[in-house]
Protein backbone atom coordinates (compact mmCIF):
# COMPACT_ATOMS: atom_id res chain seq x y z
CA UNK A 1 0.00 0.00 0.00
CA UNK A 2 3.09 2.64 0.73
CA UNK A 3 4.34 1.73 -2.58
CA UNK A 4 1.17 2.27 -4.36
CA UNK A 5 1.08 5.33 -2.63
CA UNK A 6 4.92 6.58 -3.36
CA UNK A 7 4.18 5.61 -6.96
CA UNK A 8 1.12 7.67 -7.06
CA UNK A 9 2.93 10.50 -5.94
CA UNK A 10 5.66 10.43 -8.11
CA UNK A 11 3.41 9.45 -11.40
CA UNK A 12 1.31 12.59 -10.66
CA UNK A 13 4.50 14.69 -12.43
CA UNK A 14 5.26 12.49 -15.24
CA UNK A 15 2.03 12.14 -17.18
CA UNK A 16 -0.96 11.38 -14.89
CA UNK A 17 -2.65 13.51 -12.35
CA UNK A 18 -4.92 12.31 -9.91
CA UNK A 19 -7.15 15.28 -9.12
CA UNK A 20 -9.26 15.69 -6.31
CA UNK A 21 -13.11 16.00 -5.42
CA UNK A 22 -13.42 17.05 -9.42
CA UNK A 23 -16.52 16.31 -10.95
CA UNK A 24 -18.53 16.67 -14.36
CA UNK A 25 -22.43 16.38 -14.61
CA UNK A 26 -23.39 15.06 -17.77
CA UNK A 27 -26.28 15.75 -20.08
CA UNK A 28 -27.83 16.19 -22.95
CA UNK A 29 -26.15 18.78 -25.78
CA UNK A 30 -28.05 21.66 -25.87
CA UNK A 31 -28.66 21.53 -21.66
CA UNK A 32 -25.58 22.44 -20.49
CA UNK A 33 -27.13 26.03 -19.39
CA UNK A 34 -29.62 24.31 -17.00
CA UNK A 35 -27.74 21.56 -15.16
CA UNK A 36 -24.99 24.33 -14.35
CA UNK A 37 -27.97 26.74 -13.02
CA UNK A 38 -29.40 23.60 -11.09
CA UNK A 39 -25.32 23.38 -9.49
CA UNK A 40 -25.40 26.68 -8.76
CA UNK A 41 -28.60 26.04 -6.33
CA UNK A 42 -26.17 23.17 -4.24
CA UNK A 43 -23.54 26.10 -3.22
CA UNK A 44 -25.06 24.99 0.23
CA UNK A 45 -23.85 21.59 -0.39
CA UNK A 46 -20.22 22.53 -1.46
CA UNK A 47 -20.77 22.72 -4.89
CA UNK A 48 -18.32 25.53 -6.41
CA UNK A 49 -16.48 25.86 -9.68
CA UNK A 50 -19.42 25.28 -12.02
CA UNK A 51 -17.76 25.55 -15.61
CA UNK A 52 -20.06 24.85 -18.57
CA UNK A 53 -18.43 22.17 -21.05
CA UNK A 54 -19.50 19.69 -23.90
CA UNK A 55 -22.03 17.58 -23.17
CA UNK A 56 -22.13 18.38 -19.52
CA UNK A 57 -21.06 20.66 -16.73
CA UNK A 58 -17.45 21.06 -14.69
CA UNK A 59 -17.70 21.31 -11.07
CA UNK A 60 -15.87 20.66 -8.00
CA UNK A 61 -17.26 19.66 -4.61
CA UNK A 62 -16.39 17.76 -1.11
CA UNK A 63 -16.89 14.09 -0.98
CA UNK A 64 -18.95 12.02 -0.18
CA UNK A 65 -21.38 15.02 0.42
CA UNK A 66 -21.59 16.72 -2.64
CA UNK A 67 -22.35 13.12 -4.43
CA UNK A 68 -25.07 12.73 -2.42
CA UNK A 69 -26.71 16.87 -2.82
CA UNK A 70 -26.02 15.95 -6.44
CA UNK A 71 -28.05 12.74 -7.57
CA UNK A 72 -30.82 13.35 -5.22
CA UNK A 73 -31.25 17.44 -6.81
CA UNK A 74 -30.18 17.51 -10.19
CA UNK A 75 -32.82 17.59 -12.75
CA UNK A 76 -31.34 17.62 -16.41
CA UNK A 77 -28.33 15.66 -15.60
CA UNK A 78 -27.96 12.08 -17.03
CA UNK A 79 -24.93 10.98 -14.46
CA UNK A 80 -22.51 12.44 -11.85
CA UNK A 81 -18.93 11.13 -13.20
CA UNK A 82 -16.45 11.43 -10.62
CA UNK A 83 -12.80 12.42 -12.40
CA UNK A 84 -10.06 9.89 -10.40
CA UNK A 85 -7.24 10.39 -13.10
CA UNK A 86 -6.47 12.29 -16.32
CA UNK A 87 -3.46 12.47 -18.52
CA UNK A 88 -1.76 12.08 -21.95
CA UNK A 89 -1.40 8.42 -23.77
CA UNK A 90 1.68 7.69 -25.05
CA UNK A 91 0.35 6.11 -28.23
CA UNK A 92 1.82 5.39 -31.41
CA UNK A 93 5.52 5.89 -30.52
CA UNK A 94 6.71 3.53 -27.78
CA UNK A 95 3.11 1.28 -27.19
CA UNK A 96 0.00 0.33 -29.03
CA UNK A 97 -3.36 1.75 -28.53
CA UNK A 98 -4.19 -1.24 -26.31
CA UNK A 99 -1.22 -1.02 -24.23
CA UNK A 100 -1.42 2.44 -23.66
CA UNK A 101 -4.49 2.41 -21.50
CA UNK A 102 -3.73 -0.99 -20.16
CA UNK A 103 -0.47 0.34 -18.56
CA UNK A 104 -2.12 4.26 -17.95
CA UNK A 105 -4.92 2.62 -15.87
CA UNK A 106 -3.05 0.42 -14.12
CA UNK A 107 -1.27 3.27 -12.72
CA UNK A 108 -4.58 3.72 -10.26
CA UNK A 109 -4.44 3.04 -6.80
CA UNK A 110 -7.76 0.14 -7.43
CA UNK A 111 -7.02 -0.92 -3.98
CA UNK A 112 -8.37 2.48 -2.76
CA UNK A 113 -12.11 1.99 -4.75
CA UNK A 114 -12.40 -1.41 -4.70
CA UNK A 115 -12.45 -4.07 -1.43
CA UNK A 116 -12.04 -7.21 -1.72
CA UNK A 117 -15.20 -9.13 -3.02
CA UNK A 118 -16.73 -5.67 -4.84
CA UNK A 119 -17.42 -5.74 -8.93
CA UNK A 120 -17.05 -3.58 -11.35
CA UNK A 121 -17.76 -2.71 -14.69
CA UNK A 122 -16.07 -0.77 -17.45
CA UNK A 123 -17.97 1.59 -19.81
CA UNK A 124 -15.80 3.60 -22.38
CA UNK A 125 -15.95 6.62 -24.82
CA UNK A 126 -13.46 7.61 -27.63
CA UNK A 127 -13.66 9.73 -30.44
CA UNK A 128 -10.70 12.09 -32.93
CA UNK A 129 -7.97 9.48 -31.31
CA UNK A 130 -5.77 7.22 -32.42
CA UNK A 131 -7.60 4.48 -30.16
CA UNK A 132 -10.44 4.04 -32.26
CA UNK A 133 -12.65 1.66 -30.57
CA UNK A 134 -14.22 2.03 -27.30
CA UNK A 135 -14.28 -1.81 -27.08
CA UNK A 136 -10.90 -1.77 -26.65
CA UNK A 137 -10.43 0.46 -24.49
CA UNK A 138 -13.15 -1.24 -22.04
CA UNK A 139 -11.38 -4.66 -22.42
CA UNK A 140 -7.74 -3.35 -21.24
CA UNK A 141 -9.49 -1.13 -18.99
CA UNK A 142 -10.71 -4.04 -17.38
CA UNK A 143 -7.78 -6.03 -17.73
CA UNK A 144 -5.61 -3.03 -16.21
CA UNK A 145 -8.13 -2.94 -13.04
CA UNK A 146 -8.16 -6.98 -12.51
CA UNK A 147 -4.36 -7.26 -13.01
CA UNK A 148 -3.48 -4.50 -10.60
CA UNK A 149 -5.67 -6.19 -7.27
CA UNK A 150 -4.22 -9.72 -7.99
CA UNK A 151 -0.83 -8.21 -8.44
CA UNK A 152 -1.19 -5.75 -5.05
CA UNK A 153 -3.85 -7.37 -3.30
CA UNK A 154 -4.33 -11.08 -4.22
CA UNK A 155 -7.75 -11.34 -5.45
CA UNK A 156 -9.53 -10.81 -8.77
CA UNK A 157 -13.08 -9.12 -8.59
CA UNK A 158 -15.97 -11.04 -10.10
CA UNK A 159 -17.99 -10.17 -12.82
CA UNK A 160 -21.26 -8.92 -11.96
CA UNK A 161 -23.12 -10.97 -14.58
CA UNK A 162 -26.78 -9.04 -15.44
CA UNK A 163 -26.69 -7.04 -12.28
CA UNK A 164 -25.57 -3.57 -11.41
CA UNK A 165 -21.86 -3.42 -10.30
CA UNK A 166 -20.26 -2.11 -7.05
CA UNK A 167 -18.51 0.39 -8.54
CA UNK A 168 -19.06 1.77 -12.27
CA UNK A 169 -16.05 3.10 -14.07
CA UNK A 170 -16.23 5.31 -17.34
CA UNK A 171 -13.32 5.89 -19.29
CA UNK A 172 -12.98 8.88 -21.99
CA UNK A 173 -10.42 9.04 -24.72
CA UNK A 174 -10.00 12.37 -26.74
CA UNK A 175 -7.41 13.03 -28.76
CA UNK A 176 -4.95 10.65 -26.73
CA UNK A 177 -6.06 12.49 -23.78
CA UNK A 178 -7.38 9.93 -21.27
CA UNK A 179 -9.96 10.54 -18.03
CA UNK A 180 -11.12 7.79 -15.81
CA UNK A 181 -13.97 8.47 -13.52
CA UNK A 182 -15.80 6.86 -11.00
CA UNK A 183 -20.02 6.66 -11.71
CA UNK A 184 -21.55 8.41 -8.86
CA UNK A 185 -24.86 8.06 -10.71
CA UNK A 186 -25.08 4.20 -11.62
CA UNK A 187 -28.10 4.20 -13.90
CA UNK A 188 -28.84 7.39 -15.89
CA UNK A 189 -30.37 9.80 -13.75
CA UNK A 190 -33.76 10.10 -16.06
CA UNK A 191 -34.44 6.39 -14.27
CA UNK A 192 -36.25 8.40 -11.54
CA UNK A 193 -38.22 5.19 -9.78
CA UNK A 194 -41.57 6.46 -10.65
CA UNK A 195 -41.98 4.90 -14.14
CA UNK A 196 -43.85 1.48 -14.10
CA UNK A 197 -43.54 0.97 -17.66
CA UNK A 198 -41.44 2.93 -20.17
CA UNK A 199 -44.30 4.29 -23.45
CA UNK A 200 -41.99 3.66 -26.48
CA UNK A 201 -42.42 7.38 -27.50
CA UNK A 202 -41.71 8.79 -24.05
CA UNK A 203 -39.44 11.75 -23.96
CA UNK A 204 -36.46 11.17 -21.44
CA UNK A 205 -37.57 12.63 -17.87
CA UNK A 206 -34.02 14.74 -17.54
CA UNK A 207 -34.10 16.08 -21.20
CA UNK A 208 -38.39 16.46 -19.93
CA UNK A 209 -36.87 18.55 -16.67
CA UNK A 210 -34.43 20.19 -18.96
CA UNK A 211 -37.29 21.81 -21.20
CA UNK A 212 -39.35 22.92 -18.55
CA UNK A 213 -36.42 24.82 -16.72
CA UNK A 214 -35.53 26.11 -20.65
CA UNK A 215 -39.44 27.58 -20.87
CA UNK A 216 -38.71 29.15 -17.45
CA UNK A 217 -40.98 27.25 -15.02
CA UNK A 218 -37.82 26.78 -12.40
CA UNK A 219 -37.65 30.98 -12.51
CA UNK A 220 -37.60 32.35 -9.14
CA UNK A 221 -37.38 29.23 -7.15
CA UNK A 222 -34.80 28.12 -4.89
CA UNK A 223 -34.21 24.19 -6.16
CA UNK A 224 -32.08 22.21 -3.83
CA UNK A 225 -31.32 24.58 -1.10
CA UNK A 226 -32.21 27.88 -1.31
CA UNK A 227 -34.85 27.98 1.51
CA UNK A 228 -35.66 31.57 1.70
CA UNK A 229 -36.95 31.50 -1.93
CA UNK A 230 -40.12 29.24 -2.15
CA UNK A 231 -42.00 29.97 -5.19
CA UNK A 232 -41.80 29.68 -8.37
CA UNK A 233 -43.26 32.50 -11.21
CA UNK A 234 -45.69 29.69 -12.16
CA UNK A 235 -46.74 29.68 -8.56
CA UNK A 236 -46.87 33.26 -7.99
CA UNK A 237 -49.67 34.00 -10.50
CA UNK A 238 -51.28 30.45 -9.82
CA UNK A 239 -50.76 29.52 -13.92
CA UNK A 240 -52.18 26.82 -15.63
CA UNK A 241 -50.16 24.31 -17.18
CA UNK A 242 -51.11 22.73 -20.10
CA UNK A 243 -50.10 19.75 -22.51
CA UNK A 244 -52.36 18.98 -25.36
CA UNK A 245 -50.54 15.92 -26.37
CA UNK A 246 -49.40 14.37 -23.37
CA UNK A 247 -48.58 10.89 -24.47
CA UNK A 248 -47.45 8.67 -21.01
CA UNK A 249 -47.16 12.29 -19.04
CA UNK A 250 -43.56 12.89 -18.77
CA UNK A 251 -43.64 16.54 -19.09
CA UNK A 252 -46.56 16.56 -16.38
CA UNK A 253 -44.95 14.88 -14.23
CA UNK A 254 -41.67 16.52 -14.12
CA UNK A 255 -43.35 19.86 -14.32
CA UNK A 256 -45.19 19.04 -11.00
CA UNK A 257 -42.03 17.48 -9.33
CA UNK A 258 -40.20 20.70 -10.45
CA UNK A 259 -43.08 23.25 -8.93
CA UNK A 260 -43.54 21.07 -5.78
CA UNK A 261 -39.95 21.03 -5.50
CA UNK A 262 -39.51 17.31 -5.19
CA UNK A 263 -35.65 16.17 -5.65
CA UNK A 264 -36.03 13.86 -8.41
CA UNK A 265 -33.43 11.73 -6.80
CA UNK A 266 -35.66 10.50 -3.95
CA UNK A 267 -37.64 7.99 -5.39
CA UNK A 268 -34.46 5.71 -6.76
CA UNK A 269 -34.01 3.34 -3.43
CA UNK A 270 -30.22 2.02 -4.95
CA UNK A 271 -27.27 3.96 -5.52
CA UNK A 272 -23.67 3.07 -5.96
CA UNK A 273 -21.85 5.28 -3.72
CA UNK A 274 -23.79 3.13 -0.96
CA UNK A 275 -21.43 0.40 -1.40
CA UNK A 276 -18.63 2.23 -1.27
CA UNK A 277 -15.83 2.60 1.46
CA UNK A 278 -16.34 6.10 1.93
CA UNK A 279 -19.95 6.13 2.45
CA UNK A 280 -21.45 7.97 5.72
CA UNK A 281 -25.40 6.49 6.08
CA UNK A 282 -25.75 9.23 8.53
CA UNK A 283 -24.89 12.04 6.24
CA UNK A 284 -26.88 10.38 3.08
CA UNK A 285 -29.93 10.04 5.76
CA UNK A 286 -29.34 13.57 5.98
CA UNK A 287 -29.36 14.81 2.89
CA UNK A 288 -32.55 12.90 2.12
CA UNK A 289 -34.00 14.57 5.28
CA UNK A 290 -32.99 17.61 4.31
CA UNK A 291 -34.30 17.25 0.49
CA UNK A 292 -38.09 16.14 2.12
CA UNK A 293 -37.94 19.05 4.15
CA UNK A 294 -37.64 21.57 0.87
CA UNK A 295 -40.80 20.13 -0.55
CA UNK A 296 -43.07 22.63 -1.13
CA UNK A 297 -47.33 22.21 0.16
CA UNK A 298 -49.08 22.55 -3.44
CA UNK A 299 -52.61 22.12 -1.71
CA UNK A 300 -53.47 25.34 -1.12
CA UNK A 301 -52.33 26.21 -4.25
CA UNK A 302 -54.86 26.93 -7.25
CA UNK A 303 -52.13 25.82 -9.87
CA UNK A 304 -53.19 23.83 -12.35
CA UNK A 305 -51.48 21.13 -14.75
CA UNK A 306 -53.94 19.38 -17.34
CA UNK A 307 -53.25 17.01 -19.66
CA UNK A 308 -54.72 15.34 -22.78
CA UNK A 309 -54.25 12.47 -24.84
CA UNK A 310 -56.25 10.37 -27.60
CA UNK A 311 -54.47 7.15 -26.64
CA UNK A 312 -55.73 5.28 -23.62
CA UNK A 313 -52.69 3.13 -23.71
CA UNK A 314 -50.43 5.97 -23.38
CA UNK A 315 -52.97 7.80 -20.60
CA UNK A 316 -53.06 4.59 -18.74
CA UNK A 317 -50.16 4.40 -18.19
CA UNK A 318 -49.28 8.58 -17.31
CA UNK A 319 -52.33 7.71 -14.50
CA UNK A 320 -50.07 5.15 -13.01
CA UNK A 321 -46.49 7.15 -13.02
CA UNK A 322 -48.91 10.40 -11.64
CA UNK A 323 -49.89 8.31 -8.88
CA UNK A 324 -46.44 7.17 -7.98
CA UNK A 325 -45.31 9.87 -8.43
CA UNK A 326 -47.66 11.51 -5.85
CA UNK A 327 -48.81 13.70 -8.02
CA UNK A 328 -52.76 12.70 -8.67
CA UNK A 329 -53.86 15.58 -6.63
CA UNK A 330 -52.46 18.00 -8.77
CA UNK A 331 -52.70 16.71 -12.60
CA UNK A 332 -55.70 16.26 -14.77
CA UNK A 333 -56.17 14.35 -17.58
CA UNK A 334 -58.29 13.92 -20.43
CA UNK A 335 -58.50 11.36 -23.39
CA UNK A 336 -59.33 13.13 -27.21
CA UNK A 337 -58.23 14.82 -29.94
CA UNK A 338 -56.56 17.69 -29.64
CA UNK A 339 -58.73 19.79 -31.56
CA UNK A 340 -61.58 18.36 -29.64
CA UNK A 341 -59.63 19.29 -26.02
CA UNK A 342 -61.51 21.60 -24.10
CA UNK A 343 -59.26 22.64 -21.30
CA UNK A 344 -61.12 23.31 -17.46
CA UNK A 345 -59.12 26.35 -17.17
CA UNK A 346 -57.41 29.03 -19.61
CA UNK A 347 -54.07 27.88 -20.65
CA UNK A 348 -50.88 30.39 -19.46
CA UNK A 349 -48.42 28.15 -20.62
CA UNK A 350 -48.35 25.18 -23.06
CA UNK A 351 -45.54 22.35 -23.25
CA UNK A 352 -45.73 19.96 -25.15
CA UNK A 353 -43.72 16.94 -27.18
CA UNK A 354 -46.16 16.30 -30.47
CA UNK A 355 -45.48 13.50 -32.66
CA UNK A 356 -42.57 13.67 -35.16
CA UNK A 357 -41.76 11.24 -37.26
CA UNK A 358 -38.12 9.98 -35.81
CA UNK A 359 -39.44 9.52 -32.70
CA UNK A 360 -42.57 7.11 -33.34
CA UNK A 361 -40.67 5.68 -37.01
CA UNK A 362 -43.08 7.66 -39.09
CA UNK A 363 -41.54 8.24 -42.58
CA UNK A 364 -45.15 9.40 -44.29
CA UNK A 365 -45.21 13.31 -43.77
CA UNK A 366 -49.13 12.95 -44.57
CA UNK A 367 -48.90 11.46 -40.99
CA UNK A 368 -47.35 14.38 -39.26
CA UNK A 369 -49.46 16.99 -40.61
CA UNK A 370 -52.89 16.59 -38.98
CA UNK A 371 -51.81 16.90 -35.36
CA UNK A 372 -49.58 19.70 -35.87
CA UNK A 373 -52.74 21.56 -37.56
CA UNK A 374 -54.43 20.68 -34.67
CA UNK A 375 -52.14 21.48 -32.05
CA UNK A 376 -52.08 24.89 -34.14
CA UNK A 377 -55.90 25.29 -34.12
CA UNK A 378 -56.01 24.55 -30.50
CA UNK A 379 -53.15 26.85 -29.40
CA UNK A 380 -55.36 30.04 -31.44
CA UNK A 381 -58.29 28.94 -29.96
CA UNK A 382 -57.60 28.36 -26.39
CA UNK A 383 -54.21 29.62 -25.55
CA UNK A 384 -54.65 33.74 -26.62
CA UNK A 385 -52.22 35.71 -24.91
CA UNK A 386 -50.35 32.95 -23.38
CA UNK A 387 -47.31 31.08 -24.40
CA UNK A 388 -46.45 27.94 -25.63
CA UNK A 389 -42.83 25.62 -25.88
CA UNK A 390 -42.68 22.74 -28.16
CA UNK A 391 -40.17 20.45 -29.18
CA UNK A 392 -39.33 18.87 -32.39
CA UNK A 393 -37.27 16.52 -33.91
CA UNK A 394 -38.35 17.26 -37.79
CA UNK A 395 -38.13 20.72 -39.58
CA UNK A 396 -41.31 20.37 -41.39
CA UNK A 397 -43.52 19.07 -38.99
CA UNK A 398 -43.99 22.75 -37.47
CA UNK A 399 -45.05 24.91 -41.07
CA UNK A 400 -48.25 23.09 -40.26
CA UNK A 401 -48.75 24.99 -37.04
CA UNK A 402 -49.25 28.14 -38.85
CA UNK A 403 -47.53 30.13 -35.85
CA UNK A 404 -44.25 31.97 -36.20
CA UNK A 405 -41.89 31.08 -33.50
CA UNK A 406 -40.00 33.53 -31.19
CA UNK A 407 -37.47 31.72 -29.86
CA UNK A 408 -35.26 28.67 -30.45
CA UNK A 409 -33.75 26.71 -28.72
CA UNK A 410 -31.48 23.96 -30.23
CA UNK A 411 -30.03 20.55 -28.64
CA UNK A 412 -29.98 16.82 -28.89
CA UNK A 413 -31.79 13.92 -27.90
CA UNK A 414 -31.40 10.21 -28.14
CA UNK A 415 -29.05 11.54 -31.08
CA UNK A 416 -31.50 13.44 -32.62
CA UNK A 417 -30.92 16.97 -33.21
CA UNK A 418 -34.16 18.83 -32.36
CA UNK A 419 -35.51 22.27 -31.57
CA UNK A 420 -37.67 23.29 -28.43
CA UNK A 421 -39.50 26.38 -29.88
CA UNK A 422 -41.43 29.18 -28.00
CA UNK A 423 -44.70 30.60 -29.51
CA UNK A 424 -46.31 33.84 -27.95
CA UNK A 425 -49.95 33.19 -28.76
CA UNK A 426 -51.34 36.85 -29.42
CA UNK A 427 -55.31 37.39 -29.01
CA UNK A 428 -57.33 37.75 -31.96
CA UNK A 429 -59.25 41.22 -32.09
CA UNK A 430 -61.70 40.01 -34.89
CA UNK A 431 -62.61 36.43 -33.41
CA UNK A 432 -63.14 34.47 -36.38
CA UNK A 433 -63.48 30.92 -36.63
CA UNK A 434 -60.32 29.18 -38.09
CA UNK A 435 -62.28 26.69 -39.84
CA UNK A 436 -65.28 27.81 -41.83
CA UNK A 437 -64.01 32.23 -41.98
CA UNK A 438 -66.93 33.71 -40.11
CA UNK A 439 -66.80 36.17 -37.99
CA UNK A 440 -68.31 36.15 -33.86
CA UNK A 441 -67.49 32.75 -32.81
CA UNK A 442 -64.53 30.19 -32.74
CA UNK A 443 -66.23 26.98 -33.40
CA UNK A 444 -64.88 23.43 -32.64
CA UNK A 445 -67.44 21.81 -35.16
CA UNK A 446 -66.97 23.68 -38.25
Amino acid sequence: QSYTRDRRDRESISGIRFPRETYFATCHPGLETTVAADLEKLEWAGVHEVVKGKSGVHFKGARPGVRYATNLHLRSTIRVLELIAEGELDVGRRQEAGDAIYHFVRRIDWSAYLERGQTFRVKAQTWDSAVTSSLLVMKRARDAVCDTLRDEGGWRPEDPQGYLPDVPLQVVVYRDFVQVYLDTSGESLHKRGYRQIMHRASLNEAAAAGLLMLAGLDQGYGGGGNTTTTTTTALQQQKTICDPMCGSGTLLIEAGLLLRNTAPGLFRREWPFQRWSDFREEEWSQARERARDLERDLDDSSLVLLGNDIHDGALALARADIKEAGLQDLITLQQGSCDRFEPSRKPDIVVSNPPWGQRLDREDEETLQEPWRQLGSFLRRECSEGNAYLLSGEPKATQYLRLAATKKHELTIGGVNCRFLQYNIHRKEDKRCFACGQGGHISRDC
